[in-house]
């Protein structure tokens, strides 16, 4: 449904803290579930926290689910991060918001997808 990479973000002390997945439209579904799953990783720096969550495509975006933090280096080899959001709604555009809560000088890349 949605995707997003990031290669070396730092924020810095006046960086960019929020990265934007593509737009997805939740498909009408038995459930109201949608999962990411993806990877994010520091290399050989301490590893640094990330939050999820699915919000509206748009300047005034409603956040939907709970956000949830990614706190630990998951490589692209390795085993990838799995993350579930519930009422999630159908018909409306949507994005996964990556947003780093924190200035970090620690460079770290990732990616994933979000899949129903």
């Amino acid at each position: 449904m949605a995707d997003w990479s990031f290669s070396s973000w730092s924020t810095g002390s006046k960086g960019v803290h929020t990265i934007y997945s593509s737009t997805f439209e939740k498909p009408a579904t038995a459930d109201d579930s949608i999962t990411i799953s993806g990877w994010q990783d520091t290399g050989n720096y301490n590893s640094v926290n990330l939050e999820y969550s699915i919000v509206d495509s748009g300047w005034f975006a409603n956040t939907y689910g709970t956000t949830q933090s990614v706190s630990s280096n998951y490589p692209k080899s390795g085993n990838w991060f799995s993350k579930v959001f519930s009422n999630i709604p159908t018909g409306k555009k949507l994005v996964v918001k990556i947003y780093s809560p924190n200035s970090h000088t620690n460079p770290v890349s990732g990616a994933g997808n979000a899949y129903d």
